[in-house]
């Protein structure tokens, strides 16, 4: 998905949204190692790993923004390892989300957080294999 320019060699691999709105782009924009380490430093109030996380949000928002102005869903529901962050994001994202998505989408669309954590992508694949297999 296209979240904004200019075209980086890594979006070839990974696409543009990936490459920069998940936990590896973090880590990226801090200067570190994980993403983990990035938000242990966000949480003492580390203004370059805030801003990191900040600037990843922007990201996530542009790329929801534009399934909201295409979709019209009802909600949208965001998991894996970032969003174990969601304290730190999660304002940022919805606010995003209205500055950039289609206006009458963003009045009906909710923005939450999976309760199944970082295994919600998982268990989602294992529950379509089940059901594929007439299980």
């Amino acid at each position: 998905m296209v979240v904004g320019g200019p075209w980086e060699p890594e979006y070839a691999e990974r696409g543009g949204w990936e490459t920069e709105a998940a936990g590896p782009a973090v880590a990226r924009r801090a200067g570190m190692e994980s993403a983990e380490a990035v938000v242990a430093d966000a949480r003492r109030g580390d203004r370059k790993a805030l801003d990191a996380l900040r600037r990843t949000a922007d990201y996530l928002a542009l790329g929801i923004a534009g399934l909201i102005g295409i979709l019209d869903p009802e909600m949208v529901v965001l998991g894996g390892g970032l969003m174990q962050t969601s304290d730190l994001m999660m304002e940022r994202i919805r606010s995003q989300v209205l500055c950039w998505t289609q206006p009458i989408a963003a009045t009906r669309v909710r923005i939450e957080t999976t309760a199944l954590g970082e295994d919600a992508g998982l268990l989602g694949a294992a529950r379509l294999a089940w059901l594929e297999a007439g299980l």
